[in-house]
């Protein structure tokens, strides 16, 4: 017996020591991010067919839904993975009231930035042990249904500084304008930017046909002073 009791030991021992040094190789929540997610993330929406011409807008979910109140860590990663995909052919990213550039395309307003079909949410969870868990899925807004296939997690310790930036709660500045994120006193710059492209989005939508101008005579007509009628498209 003495011989299967040492064969029994010397594999536990083994197994211990496999075990020890796959978590001193743990993949820490930077490198998982820049290393398997950004990639991940990039060739799913460039490769499946569904994502093709769509509108995405990047959140950061608790119970599986879009928060305007999160915390540092989460609002960091979510920037972090969105500003690595801004770039990307293929790739549309919703127009946000902070970044009221993204809102035009060669001076004109850019509408088409307003209707999102798909949320890519991040989820960030703590477990008793202080281990945190992240998970990245997509939901089609639509159909109110997970995509199949798209999901990526990690699950590990924090650092010092990152465990500081999930106490610190803070705004998505993405939500500026909504009721859980409203505008700041100094922020009028802001909302005017907001309202402009929402009023003239608006206005677009309204007056998107042809309009027929009549000169108010035949001499109206001829007259490059006055204009010529002829016909308007917007």
């Amino acid at each position: 017996m003495y011989p299967v009791k040492r064969r029994l030991l010397l594999t536990f021992l083994l197994f211990a020591a496999n075990a020890g040094t796959a978590a001193s190789r743990q993949v820490d929540l930077d490198s998982w991010l820049s290393r398997d997610l950004m990639p991940y993330v990039s060739q799913q929406l460039t490769t499946q067919p569904r994502f093709r011409n769509e509108l995405l807008r990047f959140v950061v979910m608790t119970d599986e839904n879009p928060q305007s109140e999160s915390n540092k860590l989460a609002l960091v990663l979510r920037d972090r993975l969105q500003n690595s995909l801004a770039d990307v052919p293929g790739i549309r990213i919703a127009w946000q009231p902070e970044q009221s550039a993204l809102g035009t395309v060669n001076g004109n307003i850019d509408c088409t930035k307003d209707d999102v079909h798909y949320y890519i949410g991040i989820e960030l969870t703590e477990d008793r042990s202080g281990s945190l868990n992240v998970e990245v899925r997509a939901l089609d807004i639509e159909d109110k249904t997970w995509v199949s296939g798209f999901s990526r997690s990690w699950h590990g310790p924090l650092s010092t500084p990152q465990r500081r930036l999930l106490r610190q709660a803070e705004t998505d500045l993405s939500f500026r304008g909504q009721r859980g994120a409203p505008y700041e006193e100094s922020q009028t710059d802001l909302l005017a930017a907001h309202l402009a492209h929402d009023l003239g989005c608006t206005l677009l939508r309204q007056t998107a046909a042809e309009y027929v101008v009549n000169a108010a005579d035949t001499e109206a007509n001829t007259d490059p002073k006055n204009g010529v009628s002829g016909m308007i498209e917007l």
